[in-house]
């Protein structure tokens, strides 16, 4: 009976030994960190980082999202066989607009993450306004083209129907009047 208790006990604490061995997603797998806490449009971001654990292959995903959730850059690296990565981001696109705290997630595998955050500044009006300058001499541009080209076309249409048009009068009236006279 004794021998039966120790075997139980023993197995007990096998399986229960086995239920919290670590596992490859423990807590602080992934680290990440920015070179600075807040950026404006012309900065470049900075961001570094290491992973615990290395496996041949291992892609990290990198997402940073606008203060309302929306993704502005989307990226994939790999770390070095020292464990480290880094990448640096342009804030300077369609998508960085909103001032405010962004987050940055690093995942590694769908155990391994790391977030953090960052404050960014948004555009300045000048970027803003050069933006909608330039938005406003395309179509300018674009219509004044069309434009062009379709008056263009109109004057071309319209110079070969009247020539067309005067060169088989006179003629008719030329036929004409020589057939009468003969």
């Amino acid at each position: 009976m004794k021998t039966q208790l120790m075997i139980f006990t023993l197995f007990g604490i096998l399986i229960t030994s086995i239920g919290v061995s670590p596992t490859f997603g423990e807590s602080g797998s992934v680290v990440v960190s920015t070179d600075k806490s807040s950026y404006s449009e012309n900065d470049v971001i900075l961001i570094s980082g290491e992973i615990k654990y290395i496996a041949l292959g291992d892609q990290l995903s990198l997402i940073i999202q606008a203060p309302n959730g929306n993704i502005v850059q989307l990226d994939q690296m790999t770390a070095g066989s020292d464990k480290k990565f880094s990448t640096e981001i342009n804030p300077n696109g369609p998508y960085w607009k909103t001032p405010g705290m962004y987050k940055i997630t690093i995942t590694q595998n769908e155990n391994n993450q790391a977030t953090m955050s960052f404050e960014f500044t948004g555009l300045t009006n000048t970027a803003v306004n050069e933006s909608v300058v330039e938005e406003s001499v395309e179509e300018s541009v674009e219509e004044s083209v069309e434009e062009s080209v379709e008056e263009s076309v109109e004057e071309s249409v319209e110079e070969s129907v009247e020539e067309s048009v005067e060169e088989s009068v006179e003629e008719s009236v030329e036929e004409s009047v020589e057939e009468s006279v003969e």
